[in-house]
């Protein structure tokens, strides 16, 4: 599996092209938004592209079959996992940049 880095992820945030991260690993979800509506709706994807959707994923609870179809979407983990997530800037939408402020 290959390492990516918070820099490298963050990058990945529209639903042409969007990845999240869930304990450390990382999932391309482009094709899953594409092919299937997500339960709890699209937007819930793409609110969390680019960035640690860990605590989201957790706080709504997944049953096992979506515990499996996540895990065919893996593509590898962080890099570093105790860097700080690089944060999406709110006020790029729609420019295509992202903000490399940590907290």
């Amino acid at each position: 599996m290959e390492l990516y880095s918070w820099k490298d992820i963050v990058t990945h945030s529209k639903p042409t092209d969007l990845w999240i991260v869930i304990n450390n690993s990382v999932y391309n979800v482009t094709k899953y938004l594409a092919d299937h509506e997500h339960p709890g709706g699209d937007e819930v994807l793409e609110d969390q592209g680019g960035q640690d959707a860990t605590e989201a994923f957790e706080e709504i609870g997944h049953s096992d079959d979506a515990l499996k179809t996540l895990a065919t979407y893996k593509i590898g983990t962080v890099k570093d996992p105790d860097q700080k997530p690089v944060k999406k800037d709110p006020f790029a939408i729609g420019k295509g940049k992202e903000s490399e402020k940590k907290e």
